[in-house]
Order: structure tokens, then sequence, then C-alpha cells
């Protein structure tokens, strides 16, 4: 079962942050669905946060396999393109990170759920819960645990609207290999 010993941190630098500002405003112009908020009103409200959040994850799930600087790559690319959706978040992998802020109200990175849409479930994928506790001038991303398409199909159920909710608990640890997450190389 999954415990706060198998939870990765990562502390993005100021640079970091500074990138993924700029690339969660480029995300802003695109209209994309939330997981967690069905108004669309307080979903416009919110999609900076939302964005910036995604993006935060991404970043440290690519940092910690050492993957930075080719996600820094792609996600330029995306934005030059007009196309911000890239295959897989981190480059030369099948990993898709889901990102949620942490709250006052749940501290524990162990107390959220990774929500997977299903139709990002027509790929394989391995997809990863981070946890982002950030503001402008920080970012501590924890990087909380992982489960693939196939399993997440045979054993989770579809709620209402069409999502995966996925308990903390029933995620496979991280591997404490710097760098190692199955589904990283292709």
């Amino acid at each position: 079962m999954l415990n706060e010993s198998h939870v990765i941190q990562v502390r993005l630098t100021d640079q970091m942050l500074d990138m993924c500002q700029h690339f969660a405003l480029e995300l802003c112009h695109w209209d994309s669905p939330s997981l967690i908020f069905d108004n669309k009103m307080e979903r416009a409200n919110r999609k900076w946060q939302d964005s910036y959040t995604g993006i935060l994850g991404e970043a440290a799930v690519a940092f910690w396999l050492g993957r930075y600087s080719e996600w820094i790559e792609c996600r330029s690319l995306a934005a030059v393109s007009k196309n911000p959706q890239l295959p897989y978040d981190i480059p030369g992998t099948i990993i898709d990170a889901k990102a949620r802020a942490i709250s006052k109200e749940q501290p524990d990175p162990l107390g959220y759920k990774m929500y997977v849409r299903e139709v990002s479930t027509h790929k394989q994928a391995t997809f990863v819960q981070v946890v982002v506790d950030a503001s402008e001038h920080h970012a501590l991303c924890h990087i909380v645990g992982w489960m693939g398409t196939d399993e997440i199909i045979t054993t989770q159920h579809l709620d209402a609207t069409t999502k995966y909710s996925i308990k903390a608990c029933d995620l496979h640890p991280i591997p404490k290999i710097h760098g190692v997450i199955p589904g990283g190389d292709r």
C-alpha cells in the first residue's frame, strides 16, 4: 500500500517557475475541459491556476526523469505551432502527468484522487499523480504514484461524468531509483 515514504518531492527552481508560467499562459488561450469543475464559469475563473498546476506537474515529472530539456523543447514547439496538446506529457515516454493543487483543507498529498478521463484511456499510457504546492515564487511537487491504462480500465469504475477517480492508496509507488517510472522509456 502506498504511504508517505513512497512520495517523491521535486522543488522547482525560479527559472523553471518562469518557464512554467509562460507555458501556462499559452495554455490559457485554448479551451480545454476540466476533470474537476463542470461549471463553465468556475472553469473560466480557474483556468490560469489549473493550467499552471498541470504544467508544474509535467515539469516535475520531466525533471525527475532527466527529460526536462526535451520537455521544454516540446512545450515550446507546441506553443509555436498553436497546438497545446502533446501526445504524451513527457517526450520519449508514454507518461501522462495528472496534477492537482494542494489545498489548506487537505495538506496530505496522499489525500487526493487522480482523475483520468475515459477518452484518455484509448492510448496506452502510464498516468502519474502529482500534487502541487505552489505560489508565484515557489513550487514543491509531490510525485505520488502511477497506474497504467489497462489496470485503470479493469479495476476502476467510471463515474457519471465519464472519468475514473483513483484513490492515492490504489496507485503504485514510484521506484526510488532516480528517473525511473514505468512507461518512462518507449
